[in-house]
């Protein structure tokens, strides 16, 4: 499949109004940079400030089954290509998620194995949203016979869902955007973490996982944003879809880019952030950005 490069003027503004957030240590250039990108709290401004500039990995353990139940929910006995799904502290669960499946508006046959029965075709992709109508994490209205009040979380298929239908060539550039983050995952031993905030969780075939807590930019936080931008392209009204496509394509394309320029910022020992300047030398890589380049 042939690859569209991306106008080098689209990516460059994507980049100065979200890149200049990506910070990796402590410096005046962070907080310049922050304060460029329109972000003045000092609370959002923190986590860049600390070097959270890449995912952490999902914790195995899940002692209230909150994970579990939140993924049950919402992504359910599918199997997405990649997903995000995000879990604020007081409002309910949501996930956007990427898959491809049969079309059935179209030949299909079904072979007769009974319960291993297999349904075979042309397929298309799919970009769905899924939200919760109450918040899954909740608490107990009574304390039980202890004193106790307990968390009461359920897996629950009281949800809403937006779909549409996307083009494969979609598909491989929000695929490649995923995978080049969450190659990178990876733990921290910064205490970043707060109470009041969301956590975002990501995934991308094959078993590639990660998450972040309340990003406020850096590559987290662009993932994230992809993650929304998608949720409102699979919301949008179709005479809407190009225009939020073509800003998806653009996002995705830049995280490619940046996530490459970190990584070879790490190789050679370089400190500090890495910010995208079009007009340097080097913004010819813009212009030919191909996440199948080896």
């Amino acid at each position: 499949m042939v690859r569209k490069n991306l106008p080098r003027a689209t990516v460059a503004t994507v980049a100065l109004s979200i890149l200049l957030t990506s910070a990796i240590v402590h410096s005046q250039e962070t907080d310049d940079a922050a304060k460029a990108a329109g972000i003045m709290d000092e609370d959002l401004i923190q986590p860049l400030l600390m070097g959270i500039n890449h995912l952490e990995p999902i914790p195995a353990y899940d002692p209230d089954g909150y994970d579990i139940a939140v993924y049950q929910s919402l992504i359910g006995k599918r199997y997405p290509e990649l997903w995000m799904i995000g879990k604020p502290s007081f409002s309910p669960e949501y996930a956007v998620l990427l898959y491809e499946t049969v079309d059935e508006s179209r030949e299909v046959k079904v072979s007769d194995d009974g319960p291993l029965s297999i349904t075979t075709g042309p397929t298309i992709w799919i970009l769905e949203y899924v939200k919760a109508r109450k918040q899954i994490w909740k608490w107990n209205d009574e304390a039980d016979e202890d004193g106790y009040i307990r968390l009461d979380i359920r897996v629950t298929d009281d949800l809403e869902r937006k779909k549409i239908q996307v083009s494969e060539e979609f598909a491989i550039y929000m695929r490649a955007a995923w995978e080049s983050v969450l190659e990178d995952t990876r733990y921290t031993k910064l205490q970043y973490r707060g109470c009041d905030g969301a956590t975002f969780q990501f995934y991308c075939h094959h078993n590639l996982f990660g998450e972040i807590w309340t990003p406020a930019g850096g590559i987290p936080g662009m993932l994230t944003s992809l993650g929304h931008e998608l949720i409102t392209l699979a919301s949008a009204e179709e005479k809407d879809r190009t225009e939020r496509e073509k800003k998806c394509l653009t996002l995705a394309t830049t995280i490619e880019l940046v996530v490459e320029r970190e990584s070879v910022a790490r190789e050679k020992g370089v400190p500090g952030p890495t910010f995208y300047d079009p007009e340097s030398s080097e913004s010819s890589e813009v212009e030919n950005a191909d996440p199948f380049k080896p």
